[in-house]
């Protein structure tokens, strides 16, 4: 569905999408915890329903922790209603990645792909996360999807991406037969899952410049003047980019 921004769609349809992203894979990335630096809403969670972010953090059977924000007695509903609060509320502050605006010009640069932000969202918070985007990626052309009650991964296979960035492991773990680059943004519910050997890690954002240089055949490090270069993370990812050759 459109939204009353252009480059907005809400669980959009194949028909609704422009043609510069029909004709042009984009280069897709998810917004919280990627785009967005911090954990704001699970502190947002906890401070709202007075209980500690510990409580909230719960672990699988394998000890890991879970993408989740469920307070103990607390019903869903309730729980979903408060993100989107938060997102309304805390979002238009929040910081973004370090290096976001630096990368997304490269990657835009370089590609001439569209960037799409595919995000799990409230339609309410549109304006916001429009908002956000536009300040943040600085005049970088850019189109966001809100996802809401529908697959993220059915509107990337709908959008032909070939590579998608996200923090939560299990969306890129079912990603691995679909697309050729799902990559896992580090974080701490994600860090040591055990995942197919074909989906890529990255700690920082700069570190998706080799295996963008490798999809486009040129020299993995090719390496932007103005960007900062990760070390020594950087050197470690671009070995392990080599191999997907």
């Amino acid at each position: 569905m459109k939204t009353r921004y252009d480059n907005v769609f809400l669980n959009p349809t194949f028909d609704e999408l422009p043609m510069s992203v029909r004709d042009n894979t984009p280069i897709a990335f998810d917004m919280d915890s990627v785009l967005n630096e911090g954990d704001y809403l699970r502190h947002y969670i906890a401070n709202h329903f007075g209980t500690t972010m510990d409580a909230i953090i719960l672990k699988d059977p394998s000890g890991y922790e879970c993408f989740n924000f469920k307070v103990p007695g607390v019903s869903e509903r309730e729980i979903v209603d408060v993100i989107d609060r938060c997102i309304l509320e805390e979002s238009p502050s929040a910081l973004p990645t370090p290096f976001l605006t630096d990368v997304l010009t490269w990657v835009h640069g370089i590609t001439g792909r569209p960037i799409a932000v595919v995000t799990q969202r409230n339609w309410i918070t549109s304006a916001v996360t429009h908002d956000w985007l536009e300040e943040h990626l600085d005049g970088i052309p850019f189109y966001a999807y809100i996802i809401n009650g529908s697959s993220k991964n059915d509107t990337l296979h709908m959008l032909g991406v070939d590579i998608f960035i996200d923090d939560r492991w299990k969306t890129i773990g079912n990603l691995i037969s679909r697309i050729k680059y799902p990559v896992l943004y580090n974080r701490p519910w994600n860090i040591g899952r055990p995942l197919d050997l074909e989906v890529l890690r990255v700690r920082d954002l700069r570190d998706i410049i080799p295996l963008l240089n490798i999809e486009l055949g040129r020299v993995p490090m090719d390496w932007p003047w103005y960007i900062p270069y990760p070390r020594p993370q950087g050197e470690r990812i671009t070995k392990r980019y080599a191999t997907v050759r």
